[in-house]
Protein backbone atom coordinates (compact mmCIF):
# COMPACT_ATOMS: atom_id res chain seq x y z
CA UNK A 1 0.00 0.00 0.00
CA UNK A 2 0.89 3.73 -0.76
CA UNK A 3 -0.32 6.65 0.09
CA UNK A 4 -2.46 6.66 -3.27
CA UNK A 5 -5.65 7.67 -1.56
CA UNK A 6 -7.75 7.27 -4.89
CA UNK A 7 -9.91 4.64 -3.81
CA UNK A 8 -11.52 6.99 -1.12
CA UNK A 9 -13.87 8.39 -4.63
CA UNK A 10 -15.75 5.70 -3.99
CA UNK A 11 -16.04 5.16 -0.35
CA UNK A 12 -19.26 5.33 0.78
CA UNK A 13 -17.76 7.31 4.14
CA UNK A 14 -16.92 9.80 2.14
CA UNK A 15 -20.30 10.59 1.07
CA UNK A 16 -21.64 10.43 4.63
CA UNK A 17 -21.52 12.41 7.91
CA UNK A 18 -17.67 11.99 8.59
CA UNK A 19 -18.73 12.46 12.47
CA UNK A 20 -19.97 8.58 12.23
CA UNK A 21 -16.61 7.75 12.05
CA UNK A 22 -14.58 9.50 14.52
CA UNK A 23 -14.61 8.53 18.44
CA UNK A 24 -17.53 8.23 20.21
CA UNK A 25 -18.49 9.54 23.55
CA UNK A 26 -19.02 7.33 26.71
CA UNK A 27 -22.36 5.22 25.84
CA UNK A 28 -21.85 6.25 22.11
CA UNK A 29 -21.98 3.62 19.21
CA UNK A 30 -20.43 3.18 15.84
CA UNK A 31 -23.52 1.20 14.23
CA UNK A 32 -24.31 3.21 11.94
CA UNK A 33 -20.65 3.42 10.62
CA UNK A 34 -20.12 -0.52 11.04
CA UNK A 35 -23.22 -0.94 8.86
CA UNK A 36 -22.20 1.78 5.73
CA UNK A 37 -18.72 -0.11 6.13
CA UNK A 38 -19.49 -3.74 5.41
CA UNK A 39 -21.15 -2.34 2.28
CA UNK A 40 -17.99 -0.40 1.19
CA UNK A 41 -16.91 -1.32 -2.18
CA UNK A 42 -13.31 -0.70 -0.83
CA UNK A 43 -13.38 -1.71 2.36
CA UNK A 44 -10.34 -3.90 1.88
CA UNK A 45 -8.49 -0.70 0.47
CA UNK A 46 -9.31 1.35 3.92
CA UNK A 47 -7.54 -1.40 5.77
CA UNK A 48 -4.93 -1.50 4.12
CA UNK A 49 -4.45 2.23 4.22
CA UNK A 50 -5.33 2.42 8.05
CA UNK A 51 -2.19 -0.47 8.54
CA UNK A 52 0.11 2.19 6.54
CA UNK A 53 -0.51 4.55 8.60
CA UNK A 54 0.03 2.80 11.75
CA UNK A 55 2.78 0.99 10.53
CA UNK A 56 4.72 4.57 10.00
CA UNK A 57 3.92 5.46 13.45
CA UNK A 58 0.23 7.65 12.97
CA UNK A 59 -2.08 7.05 15.85
CA UNK A 60 -5.52 6.99 13.76
CA UNK A 61 -8.57 7.58 15.27
CA UNK A 62 -12.09 6.47 14.70
CA UNK A 63 -13.29 3.72 12.78
CA UNK A 64 -11.59 2.61 9.72
CA UNK A 65 -12.29 -0.17 7.20
CA UNK A 66 -15.66 -1.04 9.85
CA UNK A 67 -12.71 -1.76 13.03
CA UNK A 68 -12.14 0.86 16.31
CA UNK A 69 -9.17 1.69 16.79
CA UNK A 70 -8.98 -1.00 19.87
CA UNK A 71 -10.38 -3.74 17.45
CA UNK A 72 -7.35 -2.46 14.80
CA UNK A 73 -5.05 -2.85 17.78
CA UNK A 74 -6.54 -6.06 18.98
CA UNK A 75 -5.97 -7.39 15.77
CA UNK A 76 -2.22 -6.52 15.47
CA UNK A 77 -1.60 -7.99 18.35
CA UNK A 78 -2.56 -11.29 17.73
Amino acid sequence: MSADRSWLEQALCAQTDPHLWTDVTTGGSYANARRICQQCPVLAACEAHADWLEARGLDIDGMWAGKTRRERRQQTAA
